[in-house]
């Protein structure tokens, strides 16, 4: 049973990456037909693969989600109804229970009962903010069946390649090699990179369940979707943009009001973006709030007023925090400590800009281990 289940867990991982380049779209084009069927399609076979291996934790999610992919399109629902939120947190949720399979680690229940029953119309929860593994624990990544048989033909040509070149007058050998070569390893670096896109994946539901219970309205907007991120730092890099999302919305993006009177459109803006270059990925937050308040950093963390640029080093520090009570969404200060940390363990470094009155960015830089 433990292999059935471990390929079933490949299976929804691969149907669920086939996903992701369109579930942003999907968002604000439900009634895009060929995408809702393949949304139902993954998740029919997600509910019947669930139920072989018994899985009911994916089994009854799915089937609550089916149901209510369904009602969208029965009663020609709005852009805006809320089961298309539900209905991607279903997804996300399907997916890291069968992320958490594949590494073998323990998988805690986050409500699934509780939003299959939402998806019903039953009764309202809030979408699970935390992530639902700790990164620590992660040791193995995926890797798509068809690209490893990619390698496997390519490494067996070049064999072939290099027999046959001992025949062959040495310039025409050698430029005939190294085409080979860059092709083998552009299939290689394959095994080990994604497109940013894997990582942006299910970070609009997360906003939209940050915002849920204030009176605050985020557009979420991406760059660089293709560039290249390194599979496994997805886990990690995902837990420290959700602690950014966090911050951004507890501290950086005010009230519409506030944002009225400083001649800000009342919704606020949050890019986040991926570039890479040969050498390092860097990755920024970048919010249109009102940047770091300073005065309520110095009267909460008692400490000296600092001069502005040694704050944003202090503010990386455990417990500090501009929030005057501690709530579900900040208080704790713990946030930018965790993506400090995590980017350190990554080997990477975190810089902050601030930008009074005018937004926060939060910019990672991390080594790029390509093999070119």
């Amino acid at each position: 049973m433990d292999n059935l289940l471990s390929e079933f867990a490949s299976e929804v991982r691969e149907n669920y990456d086939a996903l992701i380049p369109d579930l942003s779209r999907w968002r604000s084009q439900p009634d895009d037909s060929a995408l809702r069927n393949a949304i139902f399609r993954f998740l029919h076979s997600a509910k019947g693969g669930a139920g072989f291996v018994r899985m009911a934790r994916i089994e009854q999610l799915a089937a609550a989600a089916e149901t209510a992919l369904d009602d969208l399109r029965r009663w020609d629902l709005p852009d805006d109804a809320p089961q298309i939120d539900l209905i991607l947190a279903a997804l996300e949720r399907i997916n890291a229970i069968a992320e958490a399979i594949e590494m073998g680690i323990g998988l805690p229940a986050l409500g699934e009962e509780a939003m299959a029953d939402e998806l019903s119309g039953h009764r309202r929860i809030h979408l699970a903010t935390e992530n639902p593994y700790d990164p620590q624990q992660i040791s193995t990544i995926r890797l798509p069946l068809s690209t490893v048989d990619q390698v496997v033909a390519d490494t067996e040509s070049l064999h072939a390649y290099i027999v046959k070149l001992g025949d062959t007058p040495l310039p025409s050998a050698l430029a005939l090699l190294r085409n080979d070569m860059m092709r083998h390893i552009e299939t290689v670096s394959a095994l080990r990179y994604v497109p940013a896109a894997h990582l942006f994946t299910g970070l609009e539901t997360y906003t939209a369940s940050l915002v849920a219970d204030h009176d605050q309205a985020i557009d979420l907007h991406f760059i660089g979707e293709g560039v290249p991120v390194d599979r496994a730092a997805l886990p990690i890099l995902r837990n420290a943009l959700c602690h950014l999302l966090r911050n951004a919305v507890a501290h950086g993006i005010e009230q519409p009001e506030l944002r009225r009177i400083r001649g800000k459109p009342t919704r606020g803006c949050v890019t986040i973006g991926a570039e890479h270059t040969k050498d390092a990925l860097t990755i920024e937050v970048t919010d249109d709030g009102g940047g770091v308040d300073y005065a309520a950093l110095v009267a909460n963390a008692d400490v000296q007023a600092f001069a502005h640029s040694d704050m944003l080093d202090v503010i990386q520090c455990s417990g500090v925090t501009a929030a005057q009570n501690v709530s579900a969404l900040a208080g704790r200060g713990v946030g930018l400590d965790c993506v400090r940390i995590a980017i350190e363990r990554l080997d990477g470094r975190l810089e902050l800009f601030d930008r009074a009155q005018e937004g926060f960015t939060a910019r990672l830089h991390l080594p790029h281990r390509g093999l070119s």
